[in-house]
């Protein structure tokens, strides 16, 4: 398969830029979870783990010592850097997703083994794969929209002038970002309760399914709108895609490794 090109305005400057824009992201995250505390000013909710009260009880080591300006600039530009490194990051976080089905058909593959050769199966195998595959489904919608694969409809789009395009191609980004906003909003606080209370399956495993799934979902909807955004910015200056019915024509492996399209052959011709 071939990857969508990396884009942005640091792919082409040296990598101490790079590096640089990582830091301020971590940075950003740091002071995010150093904040924590100022946001439960009388204490750490009832349903939280000791694990999670001592971290929201505990006091503040620089948050509350900057004032509220200072910290608003460091997440600006946290969010700032995380779109300009937006398609490296996702393409790090699919490096490590591709591998996960590949465990997940070893998990089974150890059940069946045990279940019918050793006649012992075990507690955990169904579950685990479970976990495992909700993560995967999860960031590979992050992925398909990275490599712009994801299902569009651009009847309408190709027959548009270009600024109708951008105007489209706006609209959509909002859609999503709405949709995402929404989403974080209704679900922050069933999420946050899961998480806290360490909420697990249910089974003789009883893996914290829901205490991780759920706060996972919402994660992913906030890195799917920074990555349309993403999308939006570099691909604003873009010359517009021309869509052919020959697209959909299937070629051979190699042909699609090498990104030769099919030579007609001689009845086609005729």
């Amino acid at each position: 398969m071939i990857e969508h090109q990396l884009t942005g305005p640091l792919e082409g400057a040296r990598p101490v830029w790079r590096t640089v824009a990582a830091v301020v992201i971590a940075v950003a995250g740091l002071l995010a979870v150093d904040s924590l505390p100022l946001f439960f000013p009388y204490g750490a909710p009832v349903l939280a783990k000791s694990p999670f009260r001592e971290l929201m009880e505990r006091g503040p080591l620089l948050a509350d010592i900057l004032p509220a300006a200072a910290r608003g600039t460091i997440y600006a530009l946290g969010i700032l850097a995380a779109l300009i490194l937006g398609d490296r990051f996702t393409l790090g976080l699919s490096r490590i997703a591709m591998w996960m089905p590949a465990l997940v058909v070893t998990i089974i593959f150890v059940e069946v083994v045990l279940r019918y050769v050793f006649s012992s199966p075990t507690l955990w195998a169904n579950e685990m794969s479970l976990w495992i595959a909700g993560g995967i489904y999860l960031t590979a919608g992050l992925y398909a929209l990275q490599q712009r694969s994801h299902i569009r409809i651009f009847i309408l789009c190709d027959l548009a002038p270009r600024w109708l395009r951008r105007v489209f191609d706006t609209l959509s980004v909002l859609c999503v970002c709405i949709f995402a906003f929404s989403v974080v909003w209704g679900g922050y606080g069933e999420a946050t309760a899961k998480f806290l209370r360490w909420e697990t399956f249910g089974t003789a495993f009883d893996p914290p399914i829901p205490a991780t799934v759920k706060p996972l979902i919402l994660i992913t909807l906030v890195l799917l709108a920074i990555q349309s955004v993403s999308n939006l910015i570099w691909d604003w200056s873009k010359e517009p895609e021309v869509h052919k019915p020959t697209d959909d024509i299937e070629m051979p492996p190699d042909q699609v490794l090498t990104g030769n399209p099919p030579k007609p052959h001689d009845d086609d011709r005729a």
